[in-house]
C-alpha cells in the first residue's frame, strides 16, 4: 500500500504530472477517470486553478517508471532515493500515510499546498 501511496503523489510538479498508472489511456483532460491516479492530478489541478495556473496532464509514459522508484522508495526506506531515474524535474511523496490512496491523497496534497513553493 505504501508502494502506491507513494506513487500517487510522486512526480506531481512535473511539466506533465506523473501518477502511478491505472485505469487510463491518457487522452482525457481530467475527469470521467474515477482511479486515485486521477483523483491526485485533479486535485493539484484545482489548486492551480487558484492561481489562474494551466492545468497539468497525467505523463502516463511514466507512471510505470514512477511507480518502480516509490517501491525502490519504500522497500529502502529512502524518500526520493530513486530520485531522477525517471527523468523528472521535481517529486513529492506522501509516505507513511495511512489507508487507500483515494482515501489520504486529498488530506496529503492540502498540506503540500499549503507549505507554499518553498524559499
Amino acid at each position: 500500500m505504501l508502494t502506491r501511496t507513494c506513487a500517487l503523489a510522486s512526480l506531481l510538479l512535473l511539466a506533465l504530472s506523473a501518477c502511478e498508472g491505472g485505469g487510463n489511456d491518457g487522452d482525457d483532460e481530467g475527469g470521467g477517470d474515477d482511479t486515485a491516479e486521477q483523483l491526485c492530478v485533479d486535485t493539484i489541478n484545482d489548486y492551480r486553478a487558484t492561481l489562474s495556473l494551466p492545468p497539468l496532464e497525467r505523463w502516463t509514459d511514466a507512471e510505470s517508471c514512477s511507480n518502480a522508484e516509490a517501491k525502490s522508495d519504500s522497500e529502502t526506506n529512502t524518500a526520493h532515493g530513486a530520485f531522477g531515474q525517471c527523468e523528472e524535474w521535481a517529486q513529492n511523496e506522501c509516505p507513511g500515510w495511512p489507508g487507500p490512496p483515494e482515501d489520504m491523497i486529498v488530506d496529503c496534497l492540502a498540506l503540500m499546498w499549503a507549505e507554499g513553493p518553498g524559499d
